[in-house]
């Protein structure tokens, strides 16, 4: 069975060369996200993947696209385009910075509940946390010497014979 060759290929042209004239938005400047960018990274931080903000903002992403599918999929592949940008990676990472320093009370408060709990690297991450304990400080105890070379020894009676002791002797000076 012979099948048939194929036809010539279509060589794709860019829009420059078309002569098409591309104008660039001049209501947005470069480094400026548009709202639906903003919005994109709310979702992000969020925690929301491509697929679920694609169907939330396919509206939005693919206005003129009358099926349902081809807009969802256009949406999609609107979004991990945008992802891949540096200027809308360095708005995720700023989001998240402001995400997380906003965070931060009620992840000092996690660490104190823990801390009470028992835990005991909680309970020294708080004391550092406060300044009250410094763990990589090269501060090392003094030695201290103790010398008793030029303290004379305290001095005790002897007695004559150590095995015999005058009990009368001593309870003579008792009652005295």
């Amino acid at each position: 069975m012979a099948v048939p060759a194929r036809g010539p290929m279509k060589k794709r042209v860019s829009k420059q060369e078309s002569g098409i004239k591309v104008v660039p938005n001049p209501s947005s400047k470069p480094d400026e996200l548009t709202p639906v960018q903003m919005l994109v990274v709310q979702g992000w931080i969020r925690g929301k993947k491509v697929p679920e903000l694609a169907r939330i903002l396919q509206h939005h992403l693919a206005p003129h696209e009358k099926d349902e599918k081809k807009r969802l999929k256009k949406s999609r592949t609107k979004l991990r385009l945008w992802l891949r940008t540096q200027k809308m990676r360095d708005a995720v990472w700023n989001a998240a910075i402001v995400n997380a320093d906003l965070e931060a009370p009620a992840i000092v408060n996690g660490v104190i509940r823990k801390a009470k709990a028992g835990r005991v690297d909680a309970a020294r991450l708080a004391l550092e946390l406060n300044g009250r304990h410094a763990p990589h400080t090269e501060v090392q105890p003094a030695a201290i010497n103790i010398v008793f070379a030029g303290v004379p020894r305290p001095q005790r009676p002897q007695l004559e014979d150590p095995d015999i002791i005058d009990v009368d002797a001593e309870i003579d000076e008792i009652e005295d």
